[in-house]
């Protein structure tokens, strides 16, 4: 299934001993280079950037079937993406390509994707982090009632709100407007993420710009 599939962007230097896994956040493609260039590039690393399952570049290459889960896979668990970082760095390390130093970048949503890793492989394939996620304090992803849902998610599961066929925070297109269709079904654009994408020079075939589920 194209849904299964990941994309690992790279730049890498003539000679490196230094890398790092990039691991982007939900409703995003690689958007930050002048970070990347800042705290990695101009300091030696080679970048790997993953775009776990469904998302970023994901999208470009046709590997996404459901415009409506274009930010996360179907069945909303981040297990989904173990795999792709276990085969990331398989990638990364190919042709016996050795790296002294290999430290992981946990951007927004990136920064639980990695720690789930952490906690089902361990550290082994890490020298060093940095999350730069709100997700690390939940009082900063929008305020109490935020994170009363986010603390409690599991409730949503056992209601059958989370399950590969929901579509949470979809909408429908208001009346007397012409339905927008992408990927053969009906999408909304985002006021919020059209408002965020908009601050960027980017690829508009990566990130999503409408209102997506799970």
């Amino acid at each position: 299934m194209r849904d299964k599939h990941a994309i690992l962007q790279c730049w890498v230097h003539a000679n490196s001993n230094k890398a790092v896994l990039w691991i982007l956040g939900r409703n995003n493609c690689f958007m930050h280079p002048h970070v990347a260039k800042a705290l990695f590039w101009s300091q030696g690393y080679d970048i790997f950037v993953l775009n776990y399952k469904m998302n970023g570049c994901c999208c470009k290459r046709g590997f996404v079937q459901d415009p409506h889960f274009v930010s996360h896979n179907p069945f909303g668990n981040f297990n989904m993406y173990i795999l792709d970082i276990v085969q990331g760095w398989k990638h990364i390390g190919k042709n016996n390509k050795k790296y002294d130093t290999q430290m992981g970048y946990a951007h927004s949503t990136g920064g639980p994707v990695l720690l789930n890793y952490l906690m089902e492989k361990g550290d082994n394939a890490f020298d060093g982090f940095l999350f730069n996620s709100p997700f690390l304090a939940w009082g900063f992803v929008g305020g109490d009632l935020v994170e009363i849902v986010l603390d409690n998610t599991g409730i949503f599961e056992k209601l059958g709100a989370m399950t590969p066929d929901s579509k949470v925070g979809t909408a429908g297109t208001p009346k007397g407007t012409t339905p927008l269709l992408y990927l053969g079904q009906e999408i909304v654009l985002s006021d919020w993420s059209a408002q965020l994408w908009s601050l960027y020079y980017f690829d508009w075939a990566s990130p999503p710009t409408g209102t997506v589920g799970n």
